[in-house]
């Protein structure tokens, strides 16, 4: 094999020769162990000599989303040089990028040499599963609706008594939380809400062209009231998006811990008015549609006045967010940090201020308009115009479709498994592109034949990758278990990574408990989970990394029993800068808590 070729001066990074590893394939159970017949590919050329570190490797599964090609690989390998220690002589981690060829898998990888706490030096090889484009296109957005819908059912029914799972060689037994009912629905309701209002959307579009079946709809005297109250809704929802967009610029990984829960506070705050007014938005214009509020005050609004406040406030929204943009780009240097900062952190406030004034408008125009009617007066004559609100309504409708069935839908063709469904065939595609990938850095044996190139594997998911991860690793512990562990699947997983995960969720809310029968399907779906069976089949640490701000992931509460009479398997780990409710589901991947828990297990 020709020797690897020197980085060029001033890069960071090298281009390392293509290398083909020997696959180890077990026996079958009945079969004696015996020496494969296989022989490792050999290149025209001798091949180099190997490095007297020890290697061990990275596999990483992504999550929702669309995710572009090595994206992952990327993410992780940025998230080691961050927390990572240069090799002895070295002043930084350098990776390495190189193709290889496992039995008849083909990978890409990352390859980075550094110590460890101890002064130790390691070859990490890092590994990325890509799965996006298998679910491209495949679900609909009523699916996506559906599936919500029956997971918040199902959570429903499961948190109004003892929630039981199998586990550890019985049926373990666990108390739900008296506000998780309470959140369940109020979620539901949400969904509803942004389901309506997006219904009006198109009903009211395609009564504006006299479509049939639809003219039941009060549009043609109730126009100015729809449009308002809708541009009303706009303001709420912008403002919102705002404060999301200016807390995460704000860069609150960096900032003293007061201020990072200041940041909490005020966008929770900004979630809980933008729930209320999505939900109360969505009533009011169904009723205008519909000619249900004939003596209702909504009616008689300064609609005018609504027009030109809401359309005010839209603009303030995108004037915070340019301003924003451009302070970053004119104070980068790290001496003007806290100044920036100091006006990063004013803004968000006004993002606020103006998210209050969007909840309030309506309220405050109908009883206070008298107190100040030429200021209001003013903002209708240059703001009062209707044109833009309906396209603009509609962009958003389809913003918001379109993320719903990129993301959320990615769990719902995951996760539809408890029925027969027409995902079954990409779900499986899914499951066997994950093992076939962790299995082949599992298989790969090292140039000398001696041994499995790896002696430590850390598995790694992110979000949904998580449960993929999961999957992969409980098939692979679960065949080598069968086969006598000739490939000692559990001893050498030097750790089980999670972040951002929806296990403990999922297992919640799609899980289905028998009332007559002894709960036999638990059971039986128990049993492709080996980390689930027993402890001996989870040697390695189970790290999961969560943040309080972030509604997808949470505890894994329901993978070890209630009161375990060993420690629990799964150490539960807060990232305590991922704090922008809802964006923290992202902000896992700049932040050092996962690479450096990781970065402990693995080196």
């Amino acid at each position: 094999m020709p020797p690897a070729k020197p980085p060029i001066p001033g890069s960071k990074y090298e281009i390392a020769a293509p290398k083909s590893y020997r696959a180890f394939k077990p026996p079958l159970p009945e079969v004696a162990p015996a020496k494969p017949e296989a022989v490792r590919l050999k290149l025209a050329v001798p091949a180099a000599e190997e490095p007297a570190v020890e290697k061990r490797a990275i596999w990483i599964v992504h999550g929702m989303g669309q995710q572009i090609p090595f994206e992952t690989l990327d993410s992780l390998t940025e998230g080691i040089k961050l927390v990572g220690r240069p090799p002895s002589g070295a002043t930084e981690i350098i990776p390495r990028y190189r193709a290889v060829k496992i039995g008849d898998q083909v990978l890409q990888r990352v390859e980075v040499n550094v110590r460890n706490a101890r002064g130790v030096e390691r070859e990490l090889h890092l590994y990325e599963a890509y799965w996006a484009p298998k679910t491209e296109g495949a679900i609909k957005l009523r699916e996506v609706i559906g599936f919500l819908f029956e997971g918040g059912l199902r959570g429903v029914i499961n948190s109004i008594k003892m929630f039981q799972r199998a586990m550890f060689g019985g049926m373990s037994k666990f108390r739900i939380p008296l506000h998780a009912p309470i959140m369940i629905a109020l979620t539901l309701m949400v969904l509803l809400a942004l389901v309506g209002v997006n219904a009006v959307i198109v009903a009211v579009g395609a009564a504006q062209y006299n479509l049939p079946g639809i003219r039941e709809l009060h549009i043609s005297g109730h126009w100015d009231a729809l449009t308002a109250s809708a541009s009303a809704l706009t303001a709420i929802v912008m403002t919102f998006a705002t404060i999301l967009f200016l807390a995460v610029a704000a860069k609150p990984a960096g900032l003293p811990r007061p201020v990072k829960i200041l940041i909490s506070i005020v966008t929770w705050l900004g979630c809980a008015g933008t729930i209320f007014g999505i939900i109360y938005g969505a009533v009011v214009l169904w009723l205008i549609a519909l000619g249900k509020c004939q003596d209702s005050w909504i009616l008689r609004l300064p609609f005018p006045e609504l027009q030109g406040v809401s359309t005010f406030l839209i603009l303030c929204s995108l004037v915070l967010i340019g301003l924003t943009l451009f302070l970053r780009a004119l104070f980068r240097a790290p001496e003007e940090a806290g100044f920036r900062d100091g006006l990063s952190l004013l803004l968000f406030l006004s993002s606020f201020v103006f998210h209050l004034a969007a909840l309030l408008a309506p309220f405050t125009i109908y009883f206070w308009i008298d107190h100040f009617p030429g200021s209001v007066s003013c903002l209708a004559w240059w703001f009062g115009k209707t044109f833009w609100v309906w396209p603009v309504l509609i962009a958003l409708s389809y913003m918001v479709r379109t993320l719903i069935v990129q993301y959320v839908g990615d769990i719902a063709i995951y996760i539809t498994h408890n029925q027969i469904d027409r995902f079954d065939a990409i779900r499986k595609a899914i499951k066997d592109l994950a093992y076939s990938s962790a299995s082949a850095v599992y298989l790969a044996r090292n140039d000398t034949d001696t041994g499995f190139e790896y002696k430590k594997v850390a598995v790694v998911g992110h979000s949904l990758g998580s449960l993929i991860a999961y999957d992969a690793l409980n098939r692979l512990v679960n065949e080598d278990s069968l086969t006598g562990s000739h490939i000692d699947v559990a001893g050498r997983t030097g750790g089980f990574v999670t972040f951002g995960s929806p296990l403990d969720k999922i297992a919640f809310f799609f899980s289905i408990q028998g009332k007559t029968t002894s709960h036999i399907r638990e059971q039986i779906a128990a049993v492709v989970q080996p980390l689930i069976q027993d402890y001996a089949f989870r040697p390695f640490p189970w790290i999961n990394v969560r943040s309080r701000h972030d509604i997808i992931s949470g505890k894994m509460t329901f993978f070890d029993p209630p009161n375990p009479l060993v420690p629990p398997g799964v150490y539960d780990v807060i990232d305590k800068d991922a704090v922008v409710p809802l964006v923290a589901h992202v902000q896992y991947w700049q932040n050092p808590t996962v690479w450096k828990n990781l970065y402990d297990a693995i080196t």
